[in-house]
């Protein structure tokens, strides 16, 4: 095996070094983050505590999403992440693993290049430190954790074992690709389409198509309506492509939702960083389809916005193409001249400019492709280049603000395997369990499940914790009215950040005696509330446990008798036998 020329080994590392700059960079903003508690339960917690249950044996509910874990998403893929929570059994270590594979896609990326555009290294270099900088691509990131980050790599390693004619490992990325998310099948049936149009790849672009297809049908037809009762809901009425359930069988409405402002502004900010160059090789852009339509017929908006990770199966295709369009100009050039040779002189002119242009466009490509990824980037990544400082000052609040080193003392000290209730910023740091919910659920139904089904008992929860966060819903109203009803009680924290635990009066010991509610043999701060809450509400309470003055009925009176016996044990109690 021949060595590389010394140009392609110092490209070749240069993309290594950028990628491994990006994922330590990510890695540690996540990490950050997830301390600050900016990372949320949606979505966050829903991927982590469904790859956490996948790795230990339960019934794969996700209590954090209200549905079974192949009843939201199909996301297989979860079981091939599972074994990642055996070694390091922390929520960071998805968003850890996450950035890596993110930064990784830069490397495939850097390989298709190279082939496709073997006399242009240096060019080749440039095309994957746009995609790092990419802003849908670094937003993927900060999007808190979600299976597409993990396709969008596998879709470019796809393309790139296809493109070295490796059918087997494409095979396999393919197949890992569609394990993350029931819609990804549909890239592969629209690449196996493109295929077909190559004599040469029309069996292979069959049989892919046919596959692909075949195994999105078995998502919606099969597993998702036989999980969660009614399919894939998000195409439904309630969904976010429910007016293309409605009104898309009208091609004036589909067209309006093309040609709308914000579809337009959408597609001149996803393209920007490669300089429209992609409409050069349109089939390259073919497996793109299925989700650019879907996001711009949705009635979504976020779906439209760079910040959220919708993109993840548009961007990889955007770049494939601009290489497969930058190694084609000159065949486009010598195209253009002998169109127009024959022409009149207003086309031959007009063919001449072209092709000037044309090849203006590739010799300035190293230049005005990085200058417009960096433009793009300032424009609209959450982290743009112009503030190198964030990391450090993420990092100083982390560890020079009280209130989450309290934050994060309160929920370390939440047994283990004990059911909890929290708000949506503390769910991430405790979803490693099997019962786990995002307040107020299961007390009051709030994004559960796909229509407010199947709650969950709420005299299950053992603790609540809640920090002081912005919610569209009152959850402190919601939480006073549980300690009101002495259902819980505060044990910790202030008003910023709270543990409650389950304050509910256990049943009476069989060794109960006057005074004494757990029968431990001493009367205790915790025998005294229990047998005031039993008084008060006029519940049970048997007068030779609870009628401590002896006057044969239960009033307040003995309640503070037994206080007075707390303080002094010479008091004595008078219960009947």
């Amino acid at each position: 095996m021949s060595e590389l020329p010394s140009h392609l080994r110092a490209v070749k590392f240069t993309v290594l070094a950028l990628a491994a700059l990006h994922a330590i960079y990510f890695s540690l903003y996540t990490c950050i983050a997830h301390g600050l508690f900016r990372t949320y339960a949606y979505d966050l917690g829903t991927f982590d505590q469904g790859i956490w249950l996948a790795g230990h044996g339960f019934d794969h509910f996700v209590t954090v999403r209200g549905l079974p874990l192949l009843g939201d998403h199909v996301r297989l893929f979860s079981f091939v992440l599972a074994p990642m929570y055996w070694i390091w059994d922390d929520a960071r270590a998805l968003l850890v693993l996450q950035s890596v594979v993110i930064a990784a896609g830069a490397l495939f990326l850097c390989r298709i290049g190279l082939r496709e555009l073997p006399g242009r290294p240096w060019l080749v270099l440039v095309i994957c430190a746009s995609y790092l900088l990419n802003p849908a691509v670094q937003n993927l990131n900060l999007d808190h954790a979600h299976p597409d980050a993990f396709a969008s790599t596998l879709i470019l390693a796809s393309v790139d074992f296809l493109g070295a004619g490796r059918l087997l490992p494409f095979a396999v990325a393919a197949a890992l690709a569609m394990s993350c998310k029931e819609d990804v099948p549909l890239v592969f049936v629209a690449m196996g389409v493109a295929l077909m149009l190559d004599r040469r790849r029309r069996r292979l672009g069959f049989l892919l198509a046919l596959s692909s297809a075949a195994y999105f049908l078995l998502c919606v037809a099969v597993i998702l309506p036989h999980f969660n009762g009614a399919g894939f809901f998000r195409y439904g009425q309630q969904g976010f492509l429910a007016g293309l359930w409605s009104e898309g069988h009208d091609p004036l409405w589909l067209l309006g939702r093309f040609l709308r402002p914000e579809s337009i502004k959408y597609l001149l900010e996803i393209g920007l960083a490669n300089l429209y160059l992609f409409v050069l090789a349109p089939l390259a852009v073919v497996p793109a389809l299925p989700a650019l339509i879907a996001n711009l017929v949705s009635d979504s908006w976020y779906m439209r916005n760079l910040e959220f990770h919708y993109q993840t199966s548009v961007v990889p295709f955007l770049y494939v193409a601009t290489a497969q369009a930058l190694a084609r100009i000159g065949l486009l050039r010598d195209a253009i001249g002998r169109a127009t040779a024959s022409a009149g002189e207003g086309l031959r002119a007009a063919g001449e400019l072209a092709s000037r242009f044309l090849g203006l466009v590739g010799a300035t490509a190293p230049v005005t492709l990085l200058a417009a990824a960096v433009v793009a980037n300032l424009a609209w990544s959450r982290v743009p280049i112009r503030d190198p400082g964030v990391l450090g000052r993420s990092w100083n609040e982390r560890s020079s603000e009280p209130a989450f080193a309290k934050a994060h003392e309160l929920i370390a000290r939440i047994p283990k395997d004990a059911v909890v209730s929290a708000d949506y910023s503390v769910v991430p740091h405790l979803s490693h369990r099997r019962f786990v919910y995002m307040f107020p659920n299961p007390f009051e139904v709030s994004n559960w499940g796909i229509d407010g089904e199947n709650v969950h008992d709420a005299g299950s929860v053992e603790y609540v914790i809640l920090r002081n966060v912005h919610s569209g819903e009152d959850i402190r109203e919601t939480m006073d009215r549980l300690v009101a009803q002495r259902r819980f009680e505060r044990i910790a924290g202030d008003d910023e950040v709270a543990l409650y635990r389950r304050s509910d009066r256990p049943p009476v010991s069989d060794r109960a005696a006057c005074g004494d509610w757990n029968g431990d043999g001493k009367v205790t701060d915790g025998d005294i509330r229990r047998i005031g809450d039993a008084i008060m509400n006029n519940d049970e309470c048997a007068l030779r446990i609870c009628d401590t003055n002896g006057d044969g009925h239960l009033s307040y009176t003995d309640v503070l008798l037994l206080g007075k016996r707390r303080s002094d044990p010479a008091v004595p109690l008078r219960c009947p036998p």
